[in-house]
This record gives C-alpha cells, sequence and structure tokens, in this order.
C-alpha cells in the first residue's frame, strides 16, 4: 500500500479522533475520506505515529495532554473498518431539485422512516436550502411508511434542550418556506409524522395510511404539534387524538381537514405526480401569492382583512403590468 503524504488525525469529538489515510491505491479507505472531508485537522501532517497501518479498519485516538511539556499525548487503537456509510452517503434524507421543483425522500424504509435526531436537524437544513433553490418541494418516505415519527431507540446524545432545539429550527424553517410543501403519505404517519404532515401545505394520503399521535401514551406531552395543531383542526378533535393516542384512517384525517385528498395506495405517486405538474402549469408568482396571502389574513382581525386585501390585491396587479 502506498501513501502520497501522512496521513492526518481529525477531530470526532472532544478527546477522540480518526486518522485519515493518505494513500491513493484502491484500499477500502472511502469510507474514512468521506468523514474526513466532513471534520477539522486537529494535528499537523507529520503526526502520524511509526508504523501505523490503515487497510479495513479505523484508528481512534484518544488525546490528553502532558502537564508538563503542554504536549498532546496520542494513544491509539485499531477498530474493524464500519460497513455503514460516513457522511454525506449517510444522509437517510435525499433532496433533489429540478426547474425549482424539489423532491425529498426519507430513506430509512427498514426502521418506518423514523426520525433520528440527526434527520430532523437534515430535514431542517434542507428546508432552509430549498426555502432559496424551489418554489414546490415533495416529501415523502420510502417503502410502506410515511414515518412511525420519533426514533425512540436512538441513543441520547447531549441535553434535552439541544434536541428540541433542532426540532423548533425544523418547524420554523417549515414555516418560513415560501413555496408548497406537498406530502405524499401512506403506511403510518405517527408522532412526528403526523406533525410533518399537518404543517404542510397540501398532503395527500394512501387510502392505507393510518395517523396517530402517541406521545402521551409515552409519557410525553406533544408540546411541538399542540403549538400549532388548533390552527389545523378543530379543539375537541385535536384534545381526542391528543390524550387517547388512537388511530384513525386517511378518511377520518380527511373529513377534519388534516389531508387535502384520500387516493388508492397504488394511485399515491402518480396523484402527487399530477398535482405538482398541475401547479407548475400555473403562473408560479401566483401560485405563491396565494399561499403568502392566506398565511398573512389568517393572523388578522376580521375588520382589517378588507383594507389589507385592497392594498395586495393592487399591489400585485400593479406589479404584473410593470
Amino acid at each position: 500500500m502506498r501513501h502520497d503524504h501522512w496521513p492526518q488525525i481529525l477531530d470526532v469529538a472532544p478527546g477522540i479522533g480518526i486518522l485519515q489515510h493518505g494513500d491513493s491505491g484502491n484500499a477500502s479507505q472511502q469510507l474514512v475520506r468521506e468523514a474526513s472531508s466532513l471534520l477539522q485537522a486537529l494535528f499537523h501532517d507529520n503526526e502520524r505515529p511509526p508504523g501505523a497501518k490503515l487497510h479495513d479498519v479505523i484508528l481512534c485516538v484518544r488525546v490528553s495532554v502532558d502537564p508538563v511539556h503542554c504536549q498532546p499525548i496520542c494513544q491509539f487503537s485499531m477498530l474493524t473498518m464500519l460497513s455503514a456509510p460516513i457522511g454525506p452517503s449517510r444522509r437517510m434524507l435525499k433532496f433533489h431539485v429540478e426547474d425549482r421543483v424539489g423532491t425529498i425522500m426519507m430513506e430509512r424504509a427498514s426502521a418506518g422512516n423514523a426520525f433520528t435526531g440527526e434527520m430532523i436537524r437534515q430535514l431542517g437544513e434542507i428546508m432552509r436550502r430549498a426555502a432559496q433553490e424551489a418554489d414546490i418541494v415533495t416529501l415523502s418516505g420510502a417503502g410502506v411508511d410515511f414515518t412511525i415519527g420519533r426514533d425512540r431507540h436512538e441513543p441520547k446524545n447531549g441535553s434535552p434542550f439541544d434536541a428540541f432545539r433542532n426540532i423548533s429550527a425544523l418547524n420554523k424553517a417549515i414555516a418560513q418556506f415560501p413555496g408548497l410543501l406537498i406530502t405524499g403519505v401512506r403506511g403510518r404517519a405517527f408522532g412526528w409524522g403526523f406533525g410533518l404532515v399537518m404543517r404542510s401545505d397540501i398532503a395527500i394520503a394512501a387510502a392505507n395510511t393510518r395517523f396517530a399521535l402517541d406521545e402521551v401514551k409515552l409519557g410525553i406531552p406533544p408540546m411541538f404539534i399542540m403549538e400549532q395543531i388548533l390552527e389545523h383542526l378543530p379543539a375537541k378533535r385535536a384534545l381526542d387524538f391528543i390524550l387517547t393516542g388512537r388511530e384513525f384512517g386517511a378518511d377520518e384525517a380527511l373529513q377534519i381537514g388534516l389531508v387535502s385528498h384520500v387516493v388508492a395506495p397504488d394511485d399515491l405517486d402518480s396523484t402527487v405526480g399530477k398535482f405538482v405538474a398541475t401547479l407548475c402549469s400555473r403562473d408560479r408568482r401566483v401560485v405563491l401569492a396565494c399561499k403568502s396571502y392566506l398565511r398573512a389574513v389568517a393572523k388578522m382581525p376580521p375588520e382589517v382583512r378588507s383594507a389589507y386585501t385592497l392594498v395586495e390585491q393592487t399591489q400585485f396587479a400593479v406589479r404584473d403590468t410593470e
């Protein structure tokens, strides 16, 4: 195995590092290189331990400081190369934009597309990017489920505040998205999934979709959903779902206004595609203006809506003739 330059020790977490492999051959170090592209170098190139070999392994580094000479002390251990991708290839959310139409796919089908904390952070990033790059975005899940909600088996890292801050940031990014967010829903849409459907602008559900808010059963008040739910559902129906955690189907979701359309399961993808095509056939400025107006007027007292409408409609007409 040939080395073109020394490997680098890269910072992974406080006191823990990973050694970036620098060979230019065909050794299976792609995953290490992907990880290293995302991490900040901790040491210089010439600080590789003598004789270190990196082939199908990751070299873990534990760093401490010599209190006398104030020099770093490195302890190394060899671990087998992880089989799971690292870095961008590990993303469980895929985002693609073409002609200002974006698609977001949750790709964790083997776990019911359960959301990890990292997925929540990534979706927030995607929605902020979409605000600059797309006017229409569809959100759907791979496999048989939209999403079963938060991953309750995920190890707890960091403080609850840090985790909740990412949720709040994502909800804010969805609320501030100026375009149309369309959810295509099938299978289970539980907890967090219920919230994503609720916050979307248009929701198209397969007839076999099941909805539930299961947080109270798990001993958690779903405050991030409750903060918005009364803007979408009648209070008594909302409290029923929150307190009982009962499952309900797509027809009931349509009846209460949680979803826009219910279609046969085999027709879901084509229906979402046709809906997007319909939007694309409209004047994009008009489509976006309709969403913006509805959001704004919903927050106004009834007595001021008429004046606001007069001003907005006039301004749009003026801009249209310029």
